[in-house]
């Protein structure tokens, strides 16, 4: 049949119900309805600036339901499998948002590129039509997590330079930001963000998608300081639940040791929205490293560990913790009853155990009987061997001789030497026995 006899029918059944409306709401008590009814319609038509033409509504409804959906289907489910499939390294600073690794991209370019093939299809079949934006960013999407970044910049900035004044023209420019960075041109990146907090008519819509992108972008650089202020303005927008999970956690990373109350509370709220398993875990096990008697209560730090016990899936975990800490049945006694040796073994174990990229440890090596402090070296030099960061605050000069391949001599906060160990620990030595030595 015919596109024009097809729509000539629909104009027909549509006139008809009109009709039947009407006939409805011409009685008397219908009155009140019929006045909304007719108010409502004539805003909507005063108010629509797009064209009402049958040839208009078959393109918008071709192009949308017919082509842009299925491109945006394939694209979604590719999205969703990769990020099933990627696997977190909590033992760095995670990413805020997820676009998979390198063999990802490749291996699911095949449905990246239909999506690019579909919306291209749309936009040259149905060019009069209201997704034709839709069109040009989701293929830039595409292109993105395909990791072509050249073509996916093109297209941000076709959308942005088309549809300046619309949202979508400023989602595209959050793209852009994600596309230069992904490429490592940070220099373009920065200047598209400081293009957008330029921009005061900015939708409000995009602002927490942008300033969760802004942390990514520093987060990409390590600039770990400068992601925590925008991280935590987009925590103030509307998130789906696993992705304000994330962010939490990713926030108490980034305040780390220098705020534990503040990397407290957001792994704590990270764990109140119930993320997956394994970032459940690592959250409460941050909190157990950065337990000093005030961000949490003895009694608190307690039943976080008891709930843990109480994980089948954390017991392989706990077992290796309590096997390395060698302090027997005291490990499930309450933690205020250890003495000072037996917590620097459970806080060493819980730190070593899970093998992070780095490792502080202040005055661990202290406490304990020879063999503990034997197999804490031991467990040391392996976490070195394979390339972990270590930094050591001690003043066990033979341990610091034997472990550390670089060494800074402090003094009341002030850096007094920096270099081998040897030479620094000699230069050290000798200044205790001039400070020793009686005044000429």
């Amino acid at each position: 049949m015919p596109i024009r006899t097809v729509l000539n029918y629909q104009v027909q059944r549509f006139v008809v119900a009109c009709q039947v409306v009407r006939r409805r709401l011409s009685h008397p008590s219908m009155r009140p309805l019929r006045n909304l009814v007719t108010l409502v319609c004539i805003t909507q038509l005063i108010s629509c600036h797009r064209d009402l033409s049958p040839r208009r509504l078959y393109h918008d409804t071709t192009a949308h339901y017919n082509i842009y959906f299925n491109g945006l289907i394939k694209y979604e489910e590719a999205l969703i499998d990769i990020r099933k499939a990627h696997v977190d390294d909590y033992n760095s600073v995670l990413p805020v948002f997820v676009y998979g690794t390198p063999e990802a991209a490749t291996g699911y370019a095949a449905q990246f590129e239909e999506t690019v093939k579909k919306c291209s299809k749309a936009i040259s079949l149905h060019e009069v039509s209201r997704w034709v934006d839709e069109c040009f960013l989701l293929i830039g999407k595409a292109y993105f997590m395909k990791r072509d970044y050249f073509e996916a910049v093109e297209s941000f900035q076709y959308v942005h330079s088309k549809w300046k004044k619309d949202p979508i023209g400023q989602e595209a420019l959050i793209w852009l930001i994600r596309s230069y960075a992904a490429n490592k041109q940070y220099s373009k990146a920065q200047a598209t963000i400081e293009v957008i907090n330029a921009n005061k008519k900015f939708p409000k819509s995009l602002k927490g998608e942008f300033y969760a992108v802004c942390a990514e972008f520093h987060i990409s650089q390590k600039r770990y300081e400068q992601a925590i202020e925008p991280l935590e303005k987009a925590l103030r927008y509307d998130w789906k639940r696993t992705e304000r999970a994330r962010m939490h956690f990713v926030l108490g990373q980034l305040y780390g040791v220098e705020a534990k109350s503040k990397a407290s509370r957001s792994f704590e709220a990270c764990l109140k929205l119930r993320p997956p398993y394994q970032m459940q875990f690592q959250a409460r096990l941050q909190l157990a490293r950065m337990f000093d008697g005030q961000s949490m209560s003895n009694r608190e730090m307690q039943a976080l560990l008891r709930k843990m016990l109480k994980d089948v899936r954390n017991q392989d975990y706990f077992d290796e913790i309590a096997a390395f800490a060698e302090i027997g049945d005291a490990i499930d006694s309450p933690m205020k009853t250890y003495s000072s040796g037996m917590y620097s073994r459970l806080a060493f174990a819980v730190s070593v155990v899970v093998e992070p990229d780095i490792l502080i440890i202040d005055e661990a090596l202290s406490t304990g009987d020879a063999k503990f402090k034997k197999k804490c070296l031991e467990r040391i030099k392996s976490l070195r061997s394979h390339n972990r960061a270590i930094i050591i605050v001690s003043h066990a000069l033979a341990t610091v001789k034997d472990i550390c391949n670089d060494v800074v001599w402090l003094n009341q906060g002030q850096v007094m030497m920096r270099g081998e160990p040897e030479q620094v620990i000699a230069a050290y030595k000798e200044s205790l026995q001039v400070a020793a030595s009686p005044a000429a």
